[in-house]
């Protein structure tokens, strides 16, 4: 404890430059303490000590007598620094760390948290994706404007090296600058304890893959996985639902999502300020579901063909060469007659067409005759006896 009160003891020193707080670091017995600093190094160490918060709110009005911590005098009393200390933590904030909520804030669930959307309330710079595996995440996340601070809770089930390539892609996109990076793991359910506990430690190897020097990832990167393998704190966001929360995977309540993100929001707020989840009140879900329709007919549009960019076939005329011929009169196209599809021209009666045929052969044949047939008076006498025979 000392020792985390002495680095913020110097660190929070306004009066001096980073020269003089880099040669107070570096000694090796450095004594140095101060009221806030002490202050700032038990408001840290109670949100992670439940019965070290606990000892604190007893030891309020409390006052101590300096006891011997060191061998060697110095020039404070630590008792009364002790006192002073535990009565600024009511006034006391996270150094280095802006206290609004105004910040933009990514915070991607799985699809066991369907329901966040329309039950669910929150502030409109928070973003809530519900993604399907890491590939659709990171999908999104290459889309999405670049965001400093994100937050990454793991599905239940082991994701592929692949989509997890393409997550780490996209998240270098948005913290390759800076910025803080967030992992926790899903509820904790009984049934699935060592699939559970597998991605707790793949998910270590992949916080340790990207904070390694050789990447130059300047972003702040916390796995809240890894940290609940070992222990298991009660207020920890994965086991606040119990070691059964849900009937097999069906999603979880709204009841739950909200617990979830609370305890969530309350463990991540040393490293991103999150404003409270609520539930959605009526108007809130009105408006979400009146957006969800708006969006769908979008989506519905883009996939029907745009009529306003047909080309006109009038405008041809000027791809055309100028000519002065008339233009010569369109033939009527007769029109075939119709026939069933599905007859068999084999099977079909052909006796009222051989009929029509027939007569129209006679009636050819008989004017073909008559235009042959020549005058009488120019008949010779013995082609006209043979005329007289065949009368």
């Amino acid at each position: 404890m000392f020792q985390l009160a002495n680095v913020a003891s110097i660190s929070e020193q306004q009066c001096w430059g980073d020269e003089r707080k880099e040669m107070e670091l570096r000694k090796k017995n450095s004594s140095y303490l101060t009221p806030y600093g002490l202050a700032v190094a038990m408001d840290a160490h109670r949100k992670r000590c439940q019965k070290y918060a606990e000892r604190l709110a007893h030891a309020k009005g409390v006052r101590f007598d300096h006891p011997l911590v060191f061998s060697w005098p110095v020039d404070f009393n630590i008792g009364d620094y002790l006192t002073t200390a535990i009565s600024m933590l009511e006034y006391v904030e996270a150094p280095c760390l802006d206290n609004n909520t105004d910040h933009d804030v990514f915070i991607a669930l799985p699809t066991s948290f369907a329901r966040v959307n329309a039950e669910i309330g929150y502030e409109e710079n928070v973003t809530v994706y519900v993604y399907t595996d890491f590939s659709t995440l990171a999908q999104k996340l290459i889309n999405a404007p670049i965001t400093r601070s994100i937050i990454v809770v793991w599905p239940d089930q082991m994701p592929e090296s692949r989509p997890m390539r393409q997550l780490l892609i996209s998240l270098e996109r948005h913290l390759q600058g800076g910025g803080t990076l967030a992992f926790f793991p899903s509820p904790y359910e009984d049934r699935n304890d060592q699939e559970w506990r597998r991605i707790g430690e793949v998910c270590t190897e992949f916080v340790r893959y990207m904070t390694q020097p050789s990447r130059n990832f300047d972003a702040l990167v916390r796995d809240f996985y890894g940290e609940v393998l070992g222990r298991s704190p009660y207020s920890h966001p994965a086991i606040c639902l119990g070691t059964d929360p849900r009937h097999k995977r069906a999603p979880f309540t709204d009841r739950q999502i909200l617990l979830f993100l609370e305890k969530l929001r309350l463990t991540v707020n040393d490293l991103i300020r999150l404003p409270e989840f609520e539930y959605a009140s009526a108007e809130l879900k009105e408006k979400r579901r009146r957006d969800k329709m708006a969006k769908a007919k979008r989506r519905r549009d883009e996939r029907k063909p745009n009529y306003y960019v047909i080309e006109d076939p009038e405008r041809r005329r000027h791809s055309r060469a100028i000519s002065f011929e008339e233009l010569r009169e369109r033939r009527r196209e007769t029109t075939p007659t119709p026939r069933r599809a599905h007859e068999n021209p084999a099977k079909r009666d052909c006796r009222h067409e051989s009929v029509l045929r027939e007569r129209h052969a006679r009636e050819e044949h008989t004017s073909r005759d008559r235009g042959r047939r020549s005058d009488p008076r120019t008949l010779s006498p013995r082609r006209h006896e043979a005329r007289d025979r065949r009368h």
